[in-house]
């Protein structure tokens, strides 16, 4: 089970959300000893190195509780587009 006190929803990126790109980033972090997330790392994603930094910072700022203290963890974050896309084009 994932139990945290908060998770706090990863940011879609800019570039991706605009050019109607979904993937995922794997992250691995440790657990402190106050809740809070730290050795943060992207182990895998697709595609390579487009959700790896906002995958990072919304891990970041995820909180957990007394139980999961010290734990190393591995989360999966999908980045899916909720509704239909239509790329962003410059035509001039």
């Amino acid at each position: 089970a994932f139990a945290t006190s908060l998770r706090v929803d990863v940011l879609y990126p800019k570039y991706a959300a605009d050019n109607c790109i979904e993937g995922y980033a794997v992250v691995r972090y440790h657990v402190t000893d106050n809740g809070t997330t730290d050795e943060i790392e992207v182990v895998d994603s697709e595609p390579e190195d487009l959700f790896d930094k906002a995958a990072m910072d919304g891990v970041s700022l995820w909180r957990f509780l007394e139980a999961e203290f010290g734990a190393i963890k591995t989360q999966k974050i999908q980045f899916n587009l909720e509704q239909q896309c239509v790329p962003q084009t410059n035509t001039e």
